[in-house]
């Protein structure tokens, strides 16, 4: 019996990850990326928008019988995955760091039976950060525009004792 998630080509934005070969392709193209680095992509991917811990990831890149500088060879790992994929961890669009944690893939993913059902309550099928950040005064394609408010207008506030407004308060 095959493990059926191994087999899968996993979609997000414009790249594919067939996890059976260890390849990385954009826009059909194919990616040069090394072990190491397809691995962390390969852990994230199975756990879209849920933590990867950096001992995860350590014990999935090295034996427990090999000493290595884990901390330079992870952090080597996920910088040459974000070179190759075209991101920085100061602008993360796939990757999230969690400063001495681990990782998180937050882009939405398309290839796992988790993901494929399309259950909203899932993590995976939440809109990536990108999508929830709505200024205001933009254009947004579901609502039209945003009004900006006045920069004089004074805070509203509900009136007192107005029972359908008890759960509102200032803070």
């Amino acid at each position: 019996m095959s493990d059926n998630s191994s087999s899968r080509t996993v979609r997000f934005g414009t790249f594919e990850v067939n996890l059976q070969t260890g390849e990385l392709r954009k826009q059909g193209q194919k990616l040069k990326l090394q072990e190491q680095p397809f691995q962390v992509l390969a852990a994230l991917l199975e756990r879209p928008r849920e933590i990867v811990t950096r001992e995860e990831l350590r014990s999935r890149l090295w034996p427990d019988d090999t000493f290595v500088d884990f901390d330079h060879g992870l952090n080597a790992a996920v910088k040459r995955l974000r070179d190759v994929l075209g991101e920085s961890a100061q602008t993360p669009m796939f990757i999230e760091t969690l400063s001495r944690r681990g990782y998180r893939f937050v882009y939405p993913v398309d290839g796992y039976p988790s993901t494929a059902g399309g259950d909203p309550r899932h993590p995976a099928a939440l809109p990536g950060p990108q999508q929830l950040i709505v200024r205001i005064g933009e254009r947004t394609p579901s609502q039209g525009f945003a009004p900006r408010p006045h920069r004089h207008s004074p805070p509203v506030s509900p009136p007192p004792g107005d029972p359908q407004n008890s759960h509102c308060r200032l803070l």
